[in-house]
């Protein structure tokens, strides 16, 4: 299973992309990426890799690529 979304910096308007499986919007994955997005969006916030030259999904921060989230 895997699950995208996308949300600009101070965008008032996100997306995720759940691949037509409705059944699966409570699964962690999904609430995971939904979380990163707005953390995007609402905060402002950005992933750990474009600050602090990490290497991608190589922490447990929530904005760093992990369980599908981009």
């Amino acid at each position: 299973m895997n699950a995208s979304g996308y949300m600009p910096l101070n965008a008032n308007y996100g997306f995720i992309f759940v691949g037509g499986d409705y059944s699966t919007i409570h699964d962690e994955i999904y609430q995971n990426t939904i979380a990163h997005e707005l953390g995007h969006g609402i905060f402002k916030l950005y992933h750990p890799y474009d600050v602090y030259n990490t290497p991608e999904r190589q922490t447990n921060n929530l904005m760093d690529y992990q369980m599908g989230a981009t």
